[in-house]
């Protein structure tokens, strides 16, 4: 016997789950507050919440849907405070679609509202005992959506039937446990903040915090992106920070031989894989959503193994889901060894709407680094190849876009000397961008977060920053000794007390608006603003700002 979404055993799991994670709940909790719009006058929403119900009157000409005077909720958690709704197919209708679509974008939901309409249109459940029964349940499922804001609750959560077998859960296993609650908390725990240039031509997804890369928060993720766009205008590109996904490694694939020149059928084999991954990242719902603001979506997805990694960038056409994809091919020093890099260099150039556009991985950017101009001697031979190859491949392709992907980016020094050869060596470039963990491994973040938007950027962006772990150093007239650290131990007199000076120096260095620093030796610290460009003199032997 196949299993039936109105399964009575669902629901008592999910409550028993619940009390395993949160303590006490109430099921079919009544909230003492009225139902009619006039009870809402106090409400912050008051007008949005009367022109919803307007709508729904509009919708099939019934007015008097409103017969309960209080709000019932399928369970309440009191110590979270808390709404949960178990929602069944029949709360998938067109009314509730008109409701959902007059939402504002910056409510806060426990739920995807882009998902949620699109059940209504896949599903077009209807409910005519009483005739009005549609338009009643949409207003009262519209009601527990926004009571948190008046009552000071988190955002309501709601959970789809359909989405699993919700009594196949076992509240002892740890397993499910830790299931259950990713899903009802991924949506609740991002705390995402917007910040905007005045033509912003790149969107940037920046993680504030530590981040594994999980699918599922990783949708959630853009979901609450897509509902947070607003009215904002439509951008070209929506990038996103290294390692935004992690695949799963295969447990079998073609021999890889060299990594620096891999077998291109091991590279194959383990793209399909990270393919797979990124089909059950964009939900049909999901790419609709961020298809009405964006055009290309850009996703850094990589996998390791004891012996292995690789690091793809998967280019999304969010209209057509045409996919392009290229990934890194200039790995760092503790890499190199591990590292199958992507051996086709023209796959970093791409042509989308119009533009030539430069995709890089994370250390490729260092391939136009300046610092080993005069030093190419001391390159591997297939690094001063790759380098070469770049720059004639620029030469010809003349990119004005430019979109790296890091991993991390907590220091204005780490990406500087990429980016400052980058703009000397490709003269077409117009905007770049890169969009960085903003992440040092539980340490204090060496730069401010504002610091960091505005040196890995040429041109105006729209950032979306979102929160999962506070590491931004606070601004205080006491500076951690922890954010100048002198080189070695081994200091004189003189040097430790070069660092006491630079430590009282560097609280009044972080309120100079685009004043940065680049570098630090026993005896230098160097600072720059953020216009000043970098000239080197003869033999490279001094540099002037």
């Amino acid at each position: 016997m196949s299993h039936n979404e109105r399964c009575k055993e669902c629901k008592i799991r999910v409550r028993e789950l619940l009390e395993k994670i949160y303590g006490p709940v109430i099921m079919n909790y009544r909230i003492p507050i009225g139902s009619k719009p006039e009870d809402f006058r106090e409400h912050p929403r008051y007008p949005i919440l009367n022109e919803i119900f307007a709508s729904l009157q509009k919708h099939r000409g019934f007015t008097g849907f409103v017969r309960a005077s209080y709000v019932d909720v399928d369970f309440f958690l009191p110590e979270k405070g808390m709404i949960v709704e178990f929602d069944e197919s029949q709360h998938f209708t067109k009314a509730r679609k008109v409701a959902l679509k007059e939402y504002p974008s910056d409510i806060k939901l426990g739920f995807s509202k882009e998902k949620w309409i699109g059940h209504c249109d896949k599903i077009h459940a209807a409910d005519n005992d009483p005739p009005f029964r549609d338009e009643q349940r949409a207003w009262y499922d519209t009601l527990r959506d926004f009571i948190p804001e008046s009552k000071g609750f988190r955002p309501t959560v709601r959970l789809f039937s359909r989405d699993m077998e919700w009594c196949k859960l076992d509240p002892e296993n740890p397993d499910d446990l830790s299931k259950f609650r990713a899903l009802l908390e991924k949506q609740n725990e991002i705390d995402l903040k917007i910040r905007t240039d005045e033509n912003p031509q790149i969107a940037r997804i920046i993680i504030s915090g530590p981040w594994n890369g999980d699918v599922s928060q990783a949708r959630n993720l853009l979901d609450a992106v897509a509902q947070n766009w607003g009215s904002r205008l439509s951008i070209e590109f929506l990038i996103t920070t290294g390692a935004f996904l992690r695949f799963k490694w295969p447990e079998s694939h073609p021999p890889v031989d060299d990594v620096i020149r891999p077998n291109i059928e091991a590279v194959n084999a383990l793209r399909d894989v990270a393919n797979s991954e990124i089909d059950s990242l964009l939900t049909p719902e999901l790419k609709i959503g961020l298809a009405k603001h964006t055009r290309c979506l850009t996703i850094r997805i990589d996998s390791r193994n004891d012996r292995y990694q690789i690091e793809f960038v998967c280019i999304v056409d969010l209209q057509t889901n045409e996919r392009k994809w290229t990934g890194k091919s200039y790995p760092n020093s503790e890499q190199v060894q591990q590292l199958i890099r992507i051996t086709d260099l023209s796959s970093h150039f791409l042509h989308l709407n119009n533009r030539s556009v430069l995709v890089l991985g994370c250390h490729d950017l260092h391939i136009f680094n300046n610092r080993w101009g005069s030093r190419e001697s001391m390159l591997s031979p297939w690094r001063i190849e790759t380098r070469s190859e770049m720059l004639r491949l620029s030469g010809i392709h003349q990119p004005t876009v430019v979109l790296q992907h890091p991993h991390s980016a907590d220091s204005c020094g780490t990406w500087r000397m990429g980016w400052s050869g980058l703009v000397e060596k490709i003269k077409s470039g117009k905007i770049f961008a890169s969009a960085g963990l903003y992440y040092n491994d539980g340490n204090p973040c060496r730069n401010s977060l504002p610091d960091i938007l505005q040196t890995t950027k040429k041109g105006d962006t729209l950032d979306f920053i979102i929160t999962f772990e506070k590491c931004e150093p606070e601004m205080k007239l006491v500076v951690p000794p922890s954010t100048i650290e002198p080189i070695s131990d081994d200091l004189n007199e003189q040097q430790k007390l070069f660092f006491k000076v630079a430590d009282i120096f560097e609280p009044i260095r972080l309120m100079i608006p685009d004043f940065n620093w680049v570098r630090k030796r026993h005896n230098q610290f160097t600072y720059s603003f953020t216009e000043w460009r970098k000239i080197i003199t003869q033999n490279d032997m001094r540099v002037h700002y």
